[in-house]
């Protein structure tokens, strides 16, 4: 946190999260349902492995599943928690820490709200 560090004026933009991945639920659930992936929900599954509930093979599919694309992770872990606490100092524009980094009809594509961000700070 430099600008706070050396009282300098400054504005931080983050990247913006990953948008949670999409995979087929589990064989006990209504057909066509599709469960959210995340680093949350990824780190109660891998348990899973040891407990020989899960296959390696199952395992590596979510996890390629769960994160389809660029951004930071899409649970509130310490890049998310950081994003919000630059934002609510006041040294981030409003909402910037929420605008996904990517979309999901073209993980390539940067979403508008992304994209007016980086306008607004003049990048």
């Amino acid at each position: 946190m430099p600008l706070a560090r050396k009282d300098m004026i400054g504005l931080s933009l983050f990247g913006g999260p990953a948008l949670p991945g999409l995979a087929p639920a589990r064989r006990d659930c209504p057909e066509g349902e599709v469960r959210r992936l995340d680093g949350g929900v990824m780190s109660e599954i891998i348990p899973q492995l040891t407990a020989g509930l899960l296959d390696i093979e199952e395992l590596s599919r979510l996890e390629c599943a769960a994160v389809p694309g660029s951004g930071g992770c899409a649970a509130m872990f310490t890049a998310s928690s950081m994003a919000f606490a630059v934002e609510a100092m006041g040294m981030a524009w409003p909402g910037s820490a929420s605008h996904p980094a990517m979309t999901r009809a073209d993980p390539r594509s940067v979403p508008d709200a992304k994209r007016s961000d980086c306008e607004q700070a003049g990048s």
